[in-house]
């Protein structure tokens, strides 16, 4: 009786080994399929969230650009006489001593002899400014917009290699702005140096968009018979590409004053304004009505659309009004070249200007400037922050 249980036993084993095999092995297999799935289903969503991630980005940057965009075009269409004279005064300092005469001058006429009557023409002052208006759209979107992504990207990657959640120091949050704003500004060139070329010409020379684009055609047409063979037959494209290096006359000198002064200008103002921020996050009305973001004085989003301070607006008038107080000579020798008074070699612009004017020459104009930056400043800087709030965007790295 035992020895046939011993057998059936030996017999029944391999049995039993074999089926807690096979349920081991598909036990294993369905764990090792499970941590698979779920690796695949981590990794997807890690993918599927930096996609959203860099679509909601985008969607931002286009925002902000808007924001930018309308800011800029605000302020050019609300402080455009002011322009036109002050461009004006630094083209022809000899003729126009302050920007005060240049405006007069443009807007009117004296009398010629007693017998006739002085003539009166408003619209000169305005002579380019549908075409700056909209040129400042793009220019301005690109700018902002560029500003905005450099910023909030240099945020992120300063915030990952800290190790406590502080706020950042000054030395970083200048190190961002400043490379934000220089690239914001080298971004926007392509389309601000010719834009401001053709507004400073039609201001100059009082003609409108067609006939100054017809000029500047013929005198690159000339200078391309100039620079070719007389055996040879001057063809389109020369000329076009002559007329396109000469919209782009005075680019060294335009980013040369620029790119330092847009530094100034947003290091300036983002202090200034994160100083208003902390200010207004701990009043009563921004602690019960405000949308203050939960990440404290790094986050610059004002309490509300209706809420925007006016400390906003002072802060973006100060930083203009420096930093374009400490770029005139710069602005001087550009409008110089831009208008064709000067000669577009640097050195011998500053030598011509010196010689005509003195020192004083290259800072001709430079308090209705400081004014004008300031009140640009302010009007542009304010219109992009209400823009924010209404649209709800953010130009710091708050979603992380």
């Amino acid at each position: 009786m035992k020895s046939s249980f011993n057998v059936c036993y030996v017999l029944l084993l391999p049995l039993l080994l074999s089926s807690c095999y096979r349920h081991l092995t598909v036990h294993a297999n369905s764990q090792h399929l499970s941590n698979t799935l779920r690796n695949h289903d981590t990794s997807s969503g890690r993918i599927r969230t930096e996609r959203e991630h860099n679509q909601h980005s985008l969607i931002d940057a286009l925002k902000l650009g808007f924001c930018g965009g309308l800011g800029g075009a605000v302020g050019t269409l609300v402080l455009f006489p002011m322009d036109s004279a002050k461009t004006l005064r630094q083209a022809n300092p000899s003729k126009y001593p302050s920007v005060q005469n240049a405006l007069k001058g443009l807007i009117h006429t004296p009398a010629a002899t007693p017998s006739t009557q002085s003539t009166w023409h408003v619209g000169r002052a305005y002579k380019g400014l549908v075409s700056s208006t909209i040129g400042a759209i793009p220019s301005s979107a690109l700018y902002f917009g560029t500003y905005a992504s450099v910023k909030r990207h240099l945020h992120r990657r300063v915030r990952k290699q800290q190790t406590d959640n502080h706020d950042l120091t000054f030395p970083q949050r200048f190190f961002i702005h400043a490379l934000a704003a220089a690239s914001g500004n080298l971004a926007s060139s392509a389309i601000f140096v010719p834009k401001e070329l053709l507004k400073q010409q039609m201001q100059y020379t009082g003609q409108n968009l067609g006939s100054t684009l017809a000029t500047l055609w013929s005198a690159a047409a000339s200078g391309a018979s100039a620079g070719a063979s007389r055996s040879l037959l001057v063809k389109e494209p020369v000329i076009a590409a002559h007329f396109v290096n000469s919209l782009y006359r005075g680019w060294q000198t335009t980013l040369l004053r620029n790119i330092p002064s847009a530094i100034l200008r947003f290091c300036i103002y983002e202090e200034l304004k994160r100083a208003v921020i902390v200010s207004a996050a701990s009043t009563p009305r921004a602690r019960t009505g405000g949308q203050m973001s939960t990440n404290g004085a790094d986050d610059h989003a004002l309490p509300s659309a209706t809420a925007v301070p006016v400390r906003i607006f002072l802060a973006g008038a100060l930083a203009g009004a420096l930093a374009s107080g400490l770029m005139t000579p710069f602005d001087v020798l550009r409008t110089r070249v831009s208008t064709g008074t000067c000669p577009v070699d640097i050195p011998a612009c500053v030598n011509l200007v010196v010689t005509e004017q003195g020192l004083k020459g290259l800072y001709a104009g430079a308090g209705s400037r400081m004014a004008f930056s300031g009140a640009f400043s302010a009007i542009g800087f304010g219109t992009y922050e209400m823009a924010k709030v209404w649209l709800n965007v953010s130009d710091d790295d708050s979603e992380n």
